[in-house]
């Protein structure tokens, strides 16, 4: 029993190297779990005419898409003027979220938790 007890007081200290949402850091913190965020990756978009007129080109056409970041699917839905009837594949978790939120449920036809399960 004293080492139940023990370890129900354990605190952790998690270092996440991207950013989180401030109510998971403290519905963590309710849990005795610290998270400290620190990016050590900056990710810019590719500022390129030609690609952008390629994506925009593709948006008119009926394509599976497939998106393995969630940075690519907010640089590629930057780029989208109107939603296009794309089928969409991608990874789990918050790159689904972020195409969920301009695509809708339904675009999505493939789920998976990384992109060799993805295949």
């Amino acid at each position: 029993m004293q080492q139940q007890s023990a370890m129900k007081k354990l605190n952790f200290h998690i270092l996440c190297t991207r950013q989180l949402d401030d109510a998971l850091i403290s519905k963590a913190s309710l849990s005795n779990i610290h998270i400290d965020t620190a990016s050590f990756i900056e990710t810019v978009p590719v500022n390129n005419k030609a690609i952008t007129e390629q994506i925009r080109a593709l948006s008119l056409e009926h394509i599976t898409a497939v998106f393995t970041s969630m940075n690519a699917a907010d640089a590629v839905i930057n780029q989208l003027a109107v939603k296009p009837a794309w089928q969409i594949c991608s990874l789990g978790g918050i790159t689904k979220e972020h195409l969920l939120h301009f695509f809708g449920k339904d675009a999505i036809i493939a789920t998976a938790k990384n992109a060799t399960a993805l295949c």
